[in-house]
């Protein structure tokens, strides 16, 4: 190929890279749903494959079994933890107000703190029409989250219920001699995003019995609410401690000042612990994922996608290590190359293989 051939080629590509970035951008929050409903279809399928291999119950009703213990499990919860839960969470909304209000008297005292409460104030004029604009907002927001737990639950479902439709479909569109092995690499996705499910599922749980005894032990009020909190942001890598740390702090903040800076301390070494340690450890065994290119994939698809791109980012960072190492390393690069013997034709070598 001739160095001009060449740069068409390489101006081909980058145009091509151009276009489809252009317009799959617009479709990457949709793309990011589907695929947080292929992660619920892993979990529903794999707990259904699970009761139907102890059992020998058929799949979809192993399926319904497992719809129907999530639900009356939540139901459960509702009626005995709920109460209780929800009382906190009402204590919590009543007690943050006072210590936010605390923390600013102690800030005030300072200079550089009345100015920037001074800064704060002069912001604060909010109009009629910026809160009608803010509920506004506020109102997509939940429509937005609402809709899209929708998207995935629904997708997720559908999956589970007949995964074999979608598998065939896709295998429809490979060349028949290929078919197996694609197959096997399907395989090999759904059992990684199981995997994930499991290695989240128990990071949260740690991060959310670490963070309750702490704080009990701290003598900080609303424990269980906090670390359940915390539990569930667990799920946000790397902004959900913060966010959960914040309301902890405060709390804190009315017990004492030693009390908010142990509960700083506890959350920032339950973060550290959760990790470089829990997290990094648990994946590793289970999806054998670097932890720099975790945090790679993270940053990539935080920009891409915002929260729901950081949210999906290890499953989907996952999704391609299998299939570059299943496709690619071990099917091109790793392959053993049988020589031709000398004096034999194309023809010839193709009989002889057949």
């Amino acid at each position: 190929m001739s160095r001009a051939n060449r740069a068409q080629v390489a101006i081909a590509i980058i145009l091509g890279v151009y276009v489809s970035v252009t317009l799959l951008a617009p479709l990457v929050g949709i793309l990011l749903m589907l695929f947080a409903g292929l992660l619920v279809a892993a979990f529903l399928h794999g707990a259904a494959h699970w009761i139907h291999a102890k059992t020998r119950i058929p799949q979809n009703l192993a399926l319904l079994v497992v719809c129907v213990l999530i639900v009356a499990s939540v139901v459960a919860w509702a009626m005995l933890a709920a109460p209780s839960i929800a009382k906190q969470f009402r204590e919590l909304g009543e007690t943050l107000p006072v210590a936010l209000d605390r923390l600013a008297a102690r800030v005030g005292q300072e200079g550089w703190g009345q100015y920037v409460i001074g800064m704060f104030e002069g912001a604060d004029a909010m109009s009629s029409t910026r809160l009608v604009a803010g509920a506004r907002t506020a109102f997509s927001l939940v429509s937005g989250v609402l809709g899209a737990g929708l998207l995935i639950l629904f997708v997720g479902l559908f999956v589970a219920a007949d995964p074999g439709v979608y598998r065939r479909g896709l295998l429809a569109l490979v060349p028949v001699p290929r078919r197996h092995r694609i197959g096997e690499v399907l395989e090999e996705l759904a059992r990684t995003l199981r995997h994930w499910l499991l290695a989240q599922l128990f990071s949260m749980a740690v991060v959310g019995v670490m963070t309750w005894v702490g704080l009990a032990l701290l003598g900080v009020p609303l424990a269980l609410t906090l670390a359940l909190v915390a539990a569930l942001l667990t799920f946000i890598p790397n902004i959900g401690p913060i966010l959960a740390a914040v309301p902890a702090v405060l709390l804190g903040l009315m017990v004492g000042s030693t009390t908010a800076i142990g509960v700083a301390v506890l959350y920032i070494g339950i973060q550290i612990a959760e990790t470089y340690g829990i997290t990094p450890f648990v994946q590793r065994r289970m999806l054998d994922l670097p932890a720099a290119l975790i945090i790679a994939a993270q940053t990539i698809f935080g920009v891409i996608g915002g929260i729901f791109g950081l949210l999906v980012a290890t499953p989907l960072v996952a999704v391609i290590v299998v299939v570059v190492r299943e496709l690619y390393v071990e099917d091109v690069v790793e392959k053993p190359v049988i020589e031709q013997p000398a004096g034999v034709t194309g023809s010839e070598k193709l009989i002889a293989e057949k």
